[in-house]
């Protein structure tokens, strides 16, 4: 999903008219205490239109905030100088005219609409806990493991005689790449992706293997269509 990411921040700063940064933040002040929310937001999980975006996929995004009720906000290094403001758990971002509300708790800053892109974005203050923290979906996280089929139907759930219902194995890893082998054809490992509930392999079009995952209380299931023809393998987890 790294083509969406790239398009999002092309969106983003076509709406911020961003101003180089540079020179520090100035205002110095009497030593006080240190205000535990100072420091350096980090994008680590999105979803937008039902994608949901992890790790490297995310990455780009960040927001300093500094003393004073001073904050920058930076898209893939390009920054923006603003202010902001709590009220309670919520935070408001006044950069270039714009304004961003979101939450801030535990050390994760979340805006439901960023930028009003339809994009929740989360952010993790860098060095925390927080940033340390799995932000994967309870989906891909439950993914993550060694499958092996033990059924197949076609895709209306008919059975099907042609394909031994042991053909497919799969391996995901929490680094959200996949390998998906049917009978002696491997594909992978690939990073992956999920959209609606529905997980696909992030590659070119032309590298496509015509195979979705999905995982619901019913457990996971692979669907495999080449040259047209549809099978879907049920799976069971390996110890």
């Amino acid at each position: 999903m790294k083509k969406l990411l790239l398009l999002l921040i092309m969106v983003s700063l076509m709406i911020l008219p961003l101003a180089a940064c540079g020179g520090s933040s100035g205002g110095g002040g009497e030593a006080a205490e240190p205000d535990p929310l100072l420091g350096v937001y980090n994008s680590v999980a999105g979803e937008m239109m039902g994608v949901t975006l992890t790790g490297d996929d995310i990455s780009g995004f960040a927001v300093e905030l500094k003393e004073g009720g001073k904050a920058e906000l930076s898209v893939e290094g390009t920054t923006a100088k603003g202010t902001y403001t709590m009220d309670g758990e919520t935070i408001t971002l006044s950069v270039e005219g714009e304004e961003l509300t979101g939450t801030l708790a535990n050390d994760v800053m979340t805006f439901e609409d960023f930028m009003g892109m339809g994009l929740k974005l989360t952010f993790a203050k860098e060095g925390s806990d927080a940033a340390g923290a799995n932000y994967a979906s309870e989906q891909e996280q439950a993914i993550v493991g060694s499958w092996k089929s033990t059924s197949v139907t076609d895709v209306l759930g008919n059975e099907v005689s042609d394909v031994a219902a042991d053909a497919c194995t799969a391996e995901f890893g929490e680094d959200k790449t996949g390998t998906i082998k049917v009978g002696d054809q491997t594909y992978g490992p690939y990073p992956f992706v999920s959209m609606s509930g529905m997980f696909m392999f992030d590659i070119e079009e032309e590298e496509d293997p015509s195979i979705l995952w999905s995982y619901d209380e019913d457990g996971l299931e692979i669907t495999y269509s080449p040259n047209g023809e549809g099978y879907t393998f049920h799976m069971e987890k390996q110890q």
